[in-house]
């Protein structure tokens, strides 16, 4: 028994000489011990009020995609940034912006980090200053397009191919084209603009993001490659129950009219809660040469079982552009799902899927 105790009490130290000796070494050191190749960090650098802890400290980027390249916005010029060095190469500046607008004395623009590279491959930049939105080539120094939007107008996608716009007006989508020259409605005029939905509300929304962003679901519109063609969501959301929220107004607290108050106001907003009415969404698809619309009917709807044709008519399909293939098919999805409800306790169970069909449709204009 005492042999056993004293070579428990010999580990037992040995282990605390190693720790101690640990502790030395990396108190002499001042760091924290790292692997090869990689920096050691020290407290000063990683502790709030070390004398290296600001230049750790992760600062504000405005950055955007030019397809697959990586921009910074800054207020006064856009640079090229190497996604492996972060080396960064000027694009241009607020002065070129200004210059190629129009060469004159006047600021058309004050800031570049609203700058938008909508087109892949192309050097195209677009930026706004409020009440106009510019398309410029900034490789070759002209301005390709000046668009002015008025209040209750809202961009929600370029289109370079044939130099066209799809946006919001109130809550109707339009498209604006610009000397599309094979079409007649333009030929002799600067732009056109092309209404088309007339029943947009609160309950129709119209090229705008669906099914509360899920299934990769991030915009509502989309362009065919040739630019022709624009697809978009139509959600009826009119059966949907309103879920109650409000809205609280920002107000200057030292300097407002009397008439102008912070209190709540009602701002309901269309809700499908789990196990209820859901919305309803349509693809349509937007001719900018004939000015025509289509909505295209489902092909999936031919090989469903009666039964899952009755739930595709309600609130259990979700429909999901995926976008454009090479030949202008437009490639979509459908998905059917099945929920389940408590019934009398009217406290509906997560959805489920006790059945699910989904494919790729590739449906030809």
């Amino acid at each position: 028994m005492n042999l056993k105790n004293s070579i428990y009490k010999l580990s037992f130290a040995a282990m605390i000489s190693m720790m101690a000796m640990n502790a030395t070494e990396i108190q002499a050191q001042g760091v924290v011990p790292a692997q090869k190749g990689e920096k050691a960090f020290t407290l000063e650098d990683l502790n709030f009020g070390g004398n290296n802890y600001r230049n750790m400290v992760a600062k504000n980027r405005w950055c955007t995609w030019w397809g697959n390249e990586l921009v910074r916005q800054d207020v006064d010029a856009c640079y090229l940034v190497n996604k492996t060095t972060g080396k960064e190469t000027r694009l241009f500046g607020i002065n070129d912006i200004n210059q190629w607008i129009a060469p004159t004395k006047d600021i058309k623009v004050r800031a570049l980090y609203n700058a938008q590279f909508p087109f892949a491959g192309k050097s195209i930049v677009m930026v706004s200053n409020g009440s106009k939105t510019y398309t410029i080539d900034f490789k070759k120094h002209k301005l390709v397009s000046e668009m002015e939007f008025e209040d209750g107008e809202n961009l929600l996608e370029a289109n370079a191919q044939q130099n066209a716009f799809a946006y919001l007006k109130g809550s109707n989508l339009y498209v604006r084209t610009f000397d599309v020259t094979n079409n007649a409605m333009t030929r002799e005029k600067k732009s056109h603009d092309f209404q088309i939905s007339t029943d947009g509300s609160r309950s129709i929304v119209y090229g705008q993001s669906v099914h509360r962003d899920e299934f990769g679901i991030s915009k509502g519109t989309f362009w065919s490659p040739n630019g022709e063609l624009l697809a978009f969501y139509r959600m009826d959301q009119s059966m949907v129950t309103d879920y109650p929220q409000v809205d609280i107004p920002e107000i200057d607290y030292f300097n407002h009219p009397e008439t102008e108050t912070c209190c709540a106001k009602p701002a309901p907003d269309k809700y499908p809660m789990t196990g209820e009415t859901s919305h309803k969404v349509t693809v349509g698809v937007f001719d900018c040469m004939t000015g025509k619309t289509v909505y295209l009917s489902d092909p999936l709807m031919t090989d469903l079982t009666e039964e899952e044709k009755a739930r595709s008519t309600g609130s259990n399909s979700l429909c999901a552009i995926t976008g454009w293939n090479s030949v202008g098919m437009i490639i979509w999805r459908r998905r059917i799902e099945s929920l389940r409800s408590a019934g009398a306790q009217r406290k509906a169970w997560s959805t489920r899927n006790e059945r699910e069909r989904e494919k790729d449709i590739a449906a030809e204009l």
